[in-house]
């Protein structure tokens, strides 16, 4: 199957790829400031339920980084290929002029 798109379709999937990466990336720091919240309202010396919530997000943490790296280097990938293309067709164009 071939894909086919115009310049103007590749950069709404870049605007849209780097407002999705700024949402998950604001997610992230949303999720970290609502477990330190969290430990006023959990942490007790008995339960260890703070505890256990802190050690289950931390062990599975890097998976969130790893995510969003995945997301920055497509989006930086397609710029790249995009400005590949806008030149390429600029210097065909020139060759005829």
């Amino acid at each position: 199957m071939a894909l086919k798109f115009s310049l103007a379709e590749m950069q709404a999937t870049l605007d849209n790829s780097v407002r999705q990466t700024a949402k998950y990336s604001d997610a992230i720091n949303t999720l970290d400031a609502k477990i330190k919240e969290l430990s006023e309202a959990l942490k007790t010396s008995e339960v260890g339920i703070y505890e256990a919530l802190v050690s289950k997000y931390n062990e599975n943490r890097q998976t969130l980084f790893d995510a969003r790296e995945y997301m920055t280097n497509f989006c930086n990938k397609l710029n790249s290929k995009m400005l590949e293309l806008d030149e390429t067709s600029t210097a065909v164009k020139n060759s005829f002029n």
